[in-house]
This record gives structure tokens, C-alpha cells and sequence, in this order.
């Protein structure tokens, strides 16, 4: 009788067993426990197979979430699973877990941090399996990565240092940490209409406020020229508002508003005068054109009425 042979084979993928093995005689097949250090012998022919939990794949979540509902229906036995049961294994134990339906459970009121949820099946003998599933709920994203220095002028800069994507600034949820997304608008009364003013002197700077004239205006003042770019809309902060480039009274001011009218009404009036002459000139050249010849009697007549 010849010695008998062992042959090894890899079936572990993305953590579970995916080899199947038919039962033959003179052969037997031994697995390892993926949940221990035990070893199990596959069962003969005739015999009922334990069966195979699923309980899906891993999630991610962002928040703010309404929840997510966790699927565990591709779990198999060779006969039928008879009963689904999840555990909690690591979380926040607040987590609310409803059953919709049989091997399904629907979360809710998650909150950052890690869960990971066991899916245990049992088959019509009793046997059992299980596997876990891992739901990782993330805070809220930020655009170009939350608080980065590298910003450009379509982010809305938070107090912080953080920036957003400018779409999210005034939408009624808080994106900064620090809520001066909201805080900014609330301030600023997105019912009236905002003027920029950039009249400003060494005297009296410049400001920026409503064009009604409501509130208490903002002063301007010269911001450092960083690599970014500012944004359309700034949180409401010294150091975040609209900047004003200082320059000389006679630079601000090259020309007199005042002297713009009578220069108008002086040209005016010269292209006026300019146009009567041309037709004068013009109806004379035409009479004279139209004169008939002097006849020899009429000549005459005018001469010899010189002399008497």
C-alpha cells in the first residue's frame, strides 16, 4: 500500500475560503478555522457541509450620513441557513441596528469612527459560521484636503486656516470646524446687495459695507500677497477682507469728474457752428451757380446810367 500524499492549497482570498472540495472516497480534506487556530475535517458524502457566512463588503461613509443598510444574503449552505444573527464587535454601542429584513441590518446614527459587525448563519443542523464586515464612518470632507495651504480662489477660507470649496459657504451647514462659513454670512445679510467702495485717501481709508447703508461698514486694510488667490466670498475677519493697493492722492484721482461736462458741451457747441457755416457756404455756391449772363442792352444800360 503506497504512503499517503499531503498536497497544500492557498484558497484564502480577501479573507475568506474560496475553494470547494468534493467529497470522494479514500480522500479527506482539512481546512483551517479562519476564527481560531482549530482545524475542521470536511464532511464525508452524505454528510451536511456547515455553511458559509458573507457579510459583505466593507463600507465608508462620510459624514453627514442618513445611515447605510448592511447585506448579508449571499451567506450559502448546501441545504438552508435558518437563521442570521449580527453582533456589534467595536463601535459606539449608540449605533441604532434594525432588521428590515433577514439577513440585512440597516444603520443608523453613526458617528466618526470605526464599526465592525459580525454576521453569524446558521444552517437547518445547527451549524454555524461567521464573518465580519467593518463600516468607517470619516468627518466631513474639505476640498483640496481639508486644511491645506495650498487654496485657491474658488475656496472659501475658514478662521481656522481651512478652506472649502466656495459652493459650500452660505448653504445653511456648518463646513468649517469653527462655523465661520455660516457665521460670515449671517453677518453679512445675503438679502441686501454689497457694493465694494475703493475710494480711499491717506486720511480716511476706504471701506466696504451695503449699498444702503445698514450696519456698521468694514474697514480695508492691505493684505500680504500670498501664492493663492482670494476667493469671491471671505469669512468675516480683519485679516479676510477685500484689499485696497495705497497710492498717492493725484494717482487716485487723475481726472477731475467735474470737468468731463463742459468739455462735452464745448464740443458740442464747435461741431454745431461748424455744421451752419458748411451749409451757408454751401446754399451760396448754389445761387451763384444758378445767376444768369448779363445781355449787351443791360450793359449798356448800367454803363450810360454811371455817366448821367
Amino acid at each position: 500500500m503506497p504512503a499517503p500524499r499531503c498536497y497544500l492549497f492557498n484558497c484564502t482570498a480577501r479573507g475568506r475560503s474560496v475553494c470547494k472540495f468534493a467529497p470522494l472516497r479514500g480522500y479527506r480534506t482539512y481546512t483551517l478555522s479562519r476564527t481560531g487556530d482549530t482545524v475542521g475535517v470536511s464532511p464525508g458524502p452524505g454528510e451536511d457541509e456547515p455553511p458559509l457566512s458573507k457579510a459583505g463588503k466593507d463600507v465608508v461613509l462620510h459624514l453627514p450620513t442618513d445611515g447605510v443598510i448592511l447585506d448579508g444574503r449571499e451567506s450559502t449552505d448546501d441545504h438552508a441557513i435558518v437563521h442570521y444573527e449580527w453582533t456589534l464587535k467595536q463601535g459606539d454601542p449608540s449605533v441604532d441596528m434594525k432588521v428590515p429584513q433577514p439577513g440585512t441590518l440597516k444603520l443608523s446614527h453613526l458617528k466618526e469612527g470605526v464599526y465592525i459587525f459580525q454576521l453569524t448563519v446558521t444552517d437547518t443542523v445547527g451549524q454555524r459560521s461567521s464573518d465580519n464586515v467593518s463600516v468607517s464612518v470619516l468627518p466631513r470632507t474639505y476640498s483640496m484636503g481639508g486644511c491645506s495651504s495650498v487654496c485657491s480662489r474658488y475656496h472659501f477660507f475658514c478662521d481656522n486656516g481651512c478652506c472649502i470649496d466656495i459652493t459650500l459657504a452660505c448653504d445653511g451647514v456648518r463646513q468649517c470646524p469653527d462655523g465661520s462659513d455660516e457665521d460670515f454670512c449671517q453677518n453679512l445679510g445675503l438679502d441686501r446687495k454689497m457694493v465694494t467702495h475703493t475710494v480711499a485717501t491717506s486720511a480716511q481709508p476706504g471701506t466696504t459695507g451695503p449699498s444702503e447703508g445698514e450696519g456698521d461698514p468694514w474697514f480695508e486694510k492691505p493684505q500680504k500677497v500670498t501664492p493663492h488667490n482670494q476667493p469671491a466670498i471671505v469669512p468675516h475677519s480683519e485679516k479676510r477682507v477685500h484689499s485696497t493697493q495705497w497710492a498717492p492722492e493725484s494717482q487716485i484721482f487723475p481726472i477731475m469728474p467735474g470737468a468731463v461736462l463742459p468739455l462735452a458741451l464745448g464740443l458740442a457747441i464747435t461741431a454745431l457752428l461748424l455744421l451752419m457755416v458748411t451749409c451757408r457756404l454751401r446754399l451760396v455756391k448754389q445761387k451763384l451757380k444758378k445767376a444768369r449772363p448779363i445781355t449787351s442792352e443791360e450793359s449798356d444800360y448800367l454803363i450810360n446810367g454811371m455817366y448821367l
